[in-house]
């Protein structure tokens, strides 16, 4: 049985629910620009840095101190330095990048998470163990598109087994502040959109692209937790 939940909800689960807790897939503030559906993995923490980074006073350029310091780091990904949470949006070498927005700091240390993305057969995929039920949110932090759409795919461990759409289920009218259209969840507006799986499955993943994209930032985050009764 399948369980529409609210992002909310999470937050009060009592402590012994959350005793075994396992957080797979963590992509956040993700600028979502394709208008076909693809499926994100990243996480599932932090990474620490190496070297040291600064900037020139306020600044979008980040430089770090040693060669090759942001080899492992892609256009998209996040980084949190200086106490702030910043996106990449440009990567000039491997002592350069562009924030997506300035910050002012001496020599500090820093973190990331490295994000991949794409469209094919375990692209985002995670695996769940027996007995372990997961939930799959997605939210919507900010769009400037006509419209999002998230949908979420489980598949067995059968030989060649496909993806099911497990929700939205065709004609339940289950998605929360989006609406249903042609096996999508659809929103127009910032919302979050969490699933409760506690069917036998062996893999999962979440499905997202965005309608007529206007060139804006579409900032979304992705989970997907596991918990053992």
């Amino acid at each position: 049985m399948r369980k529409f939940l609210l992002f909310l909800v999470l937050a009060l689960l009592p402590a012994a629910a959350q005793a075994q807790v396992g957080q797979y897939i963590s992509v956040l503030r993700y600028d979502l620009a394709s208008t076909s559906v693809i499926y994100c993995s990243g996480g599932p923490g932090w990474i620490q840095g190496t070297s040291t980074v600064s900037t020139s006073g306020s600044s979008t350029t980040l430089t770090a101190a040693t060669t090759g310091t942001f080899d492992a780091l892609s256009v998209g990904d996040s980084i949190f330095v200086a106490g702030a949470f910043r996106r990449v949006d440009a990567i000039g070498s491997s002592t350069s990048l562009t924030l997506s927005s300035a910050i002012n700091t001496t020599a500090t240390g820093w973190r990331y998470i490295h994000y991949v993305c794409g469209s094919g057969n375990d692209s985002g995929a995670f695996g769940i163990a027996n007995g372990t039920i997961s939930t799959l949110v997605a939210e919507i932090v900010t769009m400037t598109a006509t419209s999002i759409d998230v949908r979420y795919e489980c598949r067995t461990n059968t030989p060649d087994a496909g993806w099911v759409v497990v929700y939205p289920s065709a004609g339940n009218n289950e998605c929360g502040a989006g609406t249903e259209s042609s096996g999508y969840c659809q929103f127009t507006a910032a919302a979050s959109l969490a699933l409760v799986v506690d069917e036998v499955w062996n893999q999962c993943r979440i499905g997202i692209k965005v309608n007529t994209d206007t060139a804006g930032a579409e900032v979304i985050n992705l989970y997907a937790m596991t918990r053992t009764n």
